[in-house]
């Protein structure tokens, strides 16, 4: 049953669908660390696994999730868009957020943000980071598993300084905040990866798209693994209800 406080968090994230976030003019990534000042939030103190690309986001989060949990990993998880409940995008070792506790974060944020300088500016993506990192924050999570929002350059996610940085496939998509083009996507989107990046997963095959990556490889620091030159997944079979393959690597 859905309690008052729950009732009352639902109707305070609604407010920001409808607003469409600025992402030209820079603010938004101001007011996302304004933000975590304001929730004395440091997310240079967590470990981090960022994920964007056209498709696939999703699945190779919770993939990545999986495998940590196999392995007793203390970890959050961070999706979106959610199915049927907002709580399905707060994930702690396997354990969607309680309702009370996610209605409990919600109605802080919302106390916190009332009379802040750039409240109406603020978007539906900077609210549900501040969110994540709140949960994963008290639950003392060694690492969080993030799924970006759209692209990565003008994402308010890009104060993040990932360990790894995971490319899905690139496709046109967003083209209309983007680009409309396959090499003006993947320049957004690479932004995710920073100079204190260890690790760069490149799961696209498209041809535009890795060969702008090998270009960045050449000089970045970090190690680049790119599918089927560095890695392979052999499936050895598949179903409905899942499937097998054979994961071939120099690294595992």
């Amino acid at each position: 049953m859905r309690n008052t406080n729950y009732l009352r968090a639902l109707n305070y994230l609604s407010q920001f669908n409808t607003r469409t976030m600025n992402r030209t003019n820079g603010l938004h990534h101001q007011i996302m660390q304004e933000l975590l000042d304001l929730f004395s939030i440091r997310p240079h103190d967590f470990k981090l696994v960022q994920i964007t690309g056209s498709c696939g986001k999703g699945s190779t989060a919770h993939f990545i999730s999986s495998i940590l949990s196999k392995h007793s990993y203390n970890h959050g998880l961070f999706t979106g868009p959610h199915l049927n409940h907002y709580e399905e995008r707060f994930i702690c070792n396997g354990e969607m957020i309680e309702q009370d506790e996610f209605s409990a974060i919600v109605l802080e944020v919302e106390k916190k943000l009332s009379g802040y300088h750039y409240e109406q500016e603020v978007g539906h993506m900077h609210v549900m980071i501040v969110i994540a990192l709140l949960f994963f924050q008290r639950k003392g999570i060694d690492l969080i598993i993030f799924e970006n929002g759209v692209g990565g350059k003008a994402d308010p996610s890009n104060i993040f300084d990932p360990i790894i940085a995971v490319l899905t496939e690139i496709t046109l998509d967003h083209s209309h905040l983007l680009g409309s083009t396959i090499e003006e996507i993947i320049i957004d989107k690479s932004c995710i990866i920073k100079d204190s990046t260890k690790y760069v997963i490149c799961g696209m095959n498209n041809v535009q798209a890795r060969n702008y990556l090998l270009k960045i490889e050449a000089h970045d620091p970090a190690a680049f693994l790119f599918f089927n030159r560095d890695y392979v997944n052999l499936i050895k079979q598949a179903d409905e209800t899942g499937s097998t393959f054979h994961f071939k690597s120099e690294f595992y």
